[in-house]
């Protein structure tokens, strides 16, 4: 089974190799290359506008006047406030929802850190799990 399987991998890489000298480049490096400028480029545009938001709103940032991109949030916190609930964002619900389940102090950790560390490697083990070798969704039984 496990011949088998190396077999098969052998020969969709060499279909691979004979793709790519017919058709076109290899993804490595020129693809690769192609998204890694991207990556910069857009992490350069997120760290301008950050530095044009910085310096271009409204109070004294050496010398520099206001500015059009709003208000720079520096101010502090008001401790009097006592009617504020805090609520986490929505992508962690799920975290919230889990400490209602698992109380504390005796079973919180097995469901803020143990359960959902299970359940990512779970995520992240289901491609390494399928072993079928036709991977086209279309040719799949459903």
């Amino acid at each position: 089974m496990a011949s088998d399987r190396i077999v098969e991998r052998r020969r969709v890489f060499q279909q691979y190799k004979e793709d790519v000298k017919e058709r076109g480049k290899p993804f490595y490096p020129y693809a690769m290359f192609h998204d890694t400028v991207m990556s910069l480029v857009v992490v350069c545009v997120i760290a301008g506008l950050a530095i044009v938001w910085k310096y271009s709103t409204p109070g004294d940032h050496h010398g520099i006047e206001a500015g059009w991109l709003g208000k720079l949030y520096d101010a502090p916190a008001d401790p009097g406030t006592f009617n504020f609930v805090p609520r986490p964002d929505w992508y962690f619900y799920f975290l919230f929802y889990l400490l209602r389940i698992f109380k504390w102090p005796n079973t919180v950790i097995i469901g803020t850190i143990g359960l959902p560390t299970v359940l990512l490697v779970l995520l992240l083990a289901v491609p390494f799990i399928d072993i079928r070798s036709e991977r086209r969704l279309l040719r799949r039984p459903v």
